[in-house]
C-alpha cells in the first residue's frame, strides 16, 4: 500500500507542476494505476454534493460519476478513431489525474460553503483560478 501511495503523489505533483518536464509526465501518466483516479473522482463527488439537499446530493454524486466514465469513454474512442494508441484504462488513469486541481477547487468551495460565505465574487474568483491553473498545466 505504501508504494501505491508513493506513485499515486507522485503523480499528482507531476500534474500540479506546472515546470515538469512534459516527457516526463507523459512516461508516468503512461503508466496507468486506477487508485488515484478512483480515489480523486469519489473525493469530488463527495465534495461536490456536500453543500445539497438529500435527494439532489446522490442525484449530484451520479451525475459527477458518470459524466467522468462516459467523458473517458469519448475520449477513448476519439483517440481510436484519430489512430492514437491510448486504452480505456489509460483514459481512465490519465484524466484521472488531471481532475486533481478540480478536486481541489471542489474542497475550497465545500469549504466556503461550510463557512456560510456566499459571496458569488469570491466563489467565481476562486473557481476562474483554479481551472485557469488547470488549464495550464494541461496545456504542458
Amino acid at each position: 500500500i505504501k508504494r501505491d501511495l508513493w506513485q499515486i503523489a507522485t503523480k499528482i505533483r507531476l500534474v500540479l507542476d506546472y515546470n515538469a518536464d512534459p516527457k516526463a509526465k507523459y512516461e508516468t501518466l503512461r503508466n496507468w494505476d486506477l487508485w488515484g483516479p478512483m480515489m480523486l473522482v469519489l473525493l469530488m463527488s463527495v465534495l461536490s454534493s456536500f453543500s445539497k439537499t438529500d435527494s439532489s446530493a446522490e442525484t449530484n454524486f451520479t451525475t459527477v460519476f458518470m459524466v467522468y466514465v462516459l467523458g473517458c469513454l469519448v475520449v477513448t474512442i476519439n483517440a481510436r478513431l484519430l489512430r492514437i494508441q491510448l486504452s480505456f484504462l489509460e483514459t481512465i488513469s490519465i484524466l484521472g489525474y488531471c481532475t486533481c486541481p478540480i478536486v481541489v477547487l471542489a474542497y475550497v468551495l465545500a469549504l466556503v460553503s461550510l463557512l456560510s460565505i456566499s459571496l458569488l465574487l469570491l466563489r467565481v474568483l476562486v473557481s476562474g483560478l483554479i481551472t485557469g491553473y488547470s488549464i495550464l498545466c494541461a496545456s504542458r
